[in-house]
């Protein structure tokens, strides 16, 4: 069976670069594509079929609604969803009477993901959750399905190389392909780097203190948080890009380091240090598959806070009555030429 086709039609690509993240985190195997105009998507209409259409109402040229009915004339069997800010009754109507949800903005990303799975039914393909080939061996390995949580986690903060490795240099699981960074060089530094960060927290009254650092280096950088006192979480930069993504990844990278800490307790004992008190043994199915769950959990809560949070900050064009513009607020003596009064 086909994988579903999503169209996203919106011309905030703010906007349509979240839905996206948001829907890849479901892991259902969908074909997405983004296009800021119905002109242009109407081309990928005549490209491939598409079995489920996302759009916005008013887009530069043709309307979302004349594409929806374009759509209708082409094929009857696309399912429909429109996101706007302007719902009022009469739009709705008109929305209502195409066969088409409606989604207001700011959107709720969970109402969304719903939506979205409602209307495709079981014509989506689940990618993790496919049926093992044989009932004793899952069609997934652990660590591939691991790697795929990093590498939804990779895209969510928009990362050259997403990998966990333990102190010694084992890789348990990448995502990306960190071209630029030698971990033979890379570790041993960071393994005393880390050690001396516990130090310094259990001076502040931390008995197993987390970290997140952060190198720039000249061709990437590198942020890296420790889990627990035998492996860290690395995350890799192109250029100096990466000094510009500090927030997300101190909030969101830590996150996830420590639910992978929480997934195994056995990472929180034995010195942090390059000769851990446990062998660097490769890790049991078991233990991955936990790894995995865990992971699965962040990635999903960090698309759907982070798509929330970039909604809500996207100017949808709805000025409320009671707002009062930046000019106006001058005016009033309220603020100064430069800055607040």
């Amino acid at each position: 069976m086909a994988a579903p086709r999503i169209l996203i039609v919106d011309d905030q690509r703010d906007i349509s670069r979240m839905l996206r993240a948001a829907l890849e985190t479901l892991g259902r195997g969908y074909v997405i594509v983004d296009v800021p105009s119905a002109e242009e998507a109407i081309l990928e209409m005549r490209r491939g079929g598409v079995d489920l259409l996302v759009t916005d109402l008013r887009l530069p040229g043709i309307s979302g609604l004349e594409l929806i009915r374009r759509l209708q004339a082409a094929s009857n069997q696309a399912r429909l969803m429109v996101i706007s800010a302007y719902g009022d009754s009469e739009t709705r109507r008109q929305v209502k009477a195409l066969g088409a949800a409606f989604f207001a903005k700011p959107l709720s990303l969970e109402e969304f993901l719903d939506g979205v799975q409602r209307a495709l039914g079981d014509r989506a393909v689940p990618v993790l959750a496919a049926a093992p080939a044989v009932a004793t061996m899952p069609l997934v390995k652990p660590a591939d399905a691991l790697k795929l949580r990093l590498d939804e986690f990779r895209r969510q903060i928009s990362a050259v190389a997403v990998l966990m490795t333990s102190l010694r240099g084992r890789v348990v699981a990448q995502a990306g392909d960190p071209t630029a960074l030698d971990l033979g060089a890379v570790i041993p530094p960071l393994a005393v780097t880390l050690e001396a960060s516990q130090a310094v927290g259990q001076a502040l009254g931390r008995e197993k203190p987390p970290s997140v650092h952060f190198f720039d280096g000249r061709d990437s950088s590198l942020y890296v948080a420790n889990i627990g006192a035998r492996y860290a979480l690395l995350v890799v930069y192109a250029g100096d890009r990466g000094a510009l993504q500090a927030g997300v990844v101190m909030r969101l990278g830590r996150q996830l380091a420590d639910a992978l800490l929480e997934a195994l307790p056995a990472f929180k004992t034995g010195p942090l240090s390059t000769k851990p008190a446990v062998p660097d043994q490769p890790l049991t199915t078991a233990e991955l598959q936990a790894l995995d769950k865990a992971a699965e959990k962040v990635t999903q809560q960090a698309a759907a806070n982070y798509c929330d949070d970039a909604l809500a900050k996207v100017d949808i064009g709805d000025v409320r009555a009671d707002m009062l513009s930046w000019e106006q607020a001058q005016q009033m003596g309220l603020m100064k030429k430069d800055g607040p009064a």
